[in-house]
């Protein structure tokens, strides 16, 4: 047998082999970012926090809830998600308990702390493999003024409809997230779930106009490569 015949049977093995490994490096990367992009922000929300509390507000209701925010946020920090969402009476700031963040969430639901607190609660109950109940704090959330808390609501959402395998309506609510997307890298990452989502739902023209997007956001990236790896796999030539 010459070479060329020996190298031309070996290499659809070793391109099934490149394609196996692009596949993994896609749903590695989806596993590894799916629930922080929900908030990824946190700094921009301490800021709304610490912005609230120690410069005032007219209403009350405002001022309470997000001190009691501000407490929850030391056990959420931890990272022992339940009793951040239910609290911790054992917890003594000032004297005083810990209120989980469904807590704040229910009763302060119409500030703006209060939907700052449903988000991470969403959070928390993704965190906690409760997909289906995060979807009510999220959608309180979302009617939230700051950028960086509707970012993680949509985010959110997006991920229950996924888990639910509603893939376009993920599709869609990743797509408003990266709407409210501040840095070029977030936007760009966002609207790869985004396409993603629309290339399970067989909307091939959505997705690849997204994935085009992201080329354009963030070429030389991660997710710049995730997006022309997938354009190549629906046809698209990349220049």
């Amino acid at each position: 047998m010459s070479k060329d015949k020996e190298f031309k049977m070996q290499n659809p093995d070793e391109n099934a082999s490149e394609t196996v490994a692009e596949n993994s490096k896609v749903e590695n990367f989806i596993k590894k970012n799916k629930v922080p992009v929900i908030a990824g922000a946190v700094i921009v929300v301490v800021a709304i926090i610490a912005a609230v509390f120690w410069f005032g507000n007219s209403q009350g209701k405002e001022n309470e809830a997000s001190l009691l925010l501000s407490r929850s946020m030391l056990i959420f920090d931890s990272g022992d998600y339940q009793k951040a969402l239910d609290g911790d009476k054992t917890l003594k700031v000032r004297g005083e308990s810990v209120y989980g963040l469904k807590y704040i969430a229910d009763k302060f639901s119409g500030t703006e702390s209060g939907k700052l607190a449903a988000m991470y609660a969403g959070k928390c109950l993704i965190e906690l493999n409760k997909a289906k109940e995060a979807e009510e704090y999220f959608e309180i959330a979302a009617g939230s003024e700051a950028f960086a808390v509707k970012q993680g609501s949509f985010s959110g959402m997006a991920v229950v409809a996924e888990h639910e395998k509603e893939f376009g309506k993920a599709a869609e609510l990743y797509e408003q997230a990266a709407g409210y997307a501040i840095e070029k890298e977030v936007k760009a990452k966002l609207l790869l779930y985004s396409a993603i989502n629309y290339n399970e739902a067989k909307n091939s023209e959505k997705a690849i106009s997204n994935f085009k997007q992201v080329v354009g956001l963030s070429q030389f990236s991660e997710f710049g490569d995730i997006a022309k790896y997938n354009l190549t796999k629906l046809g698209i030539e990349i220049d």
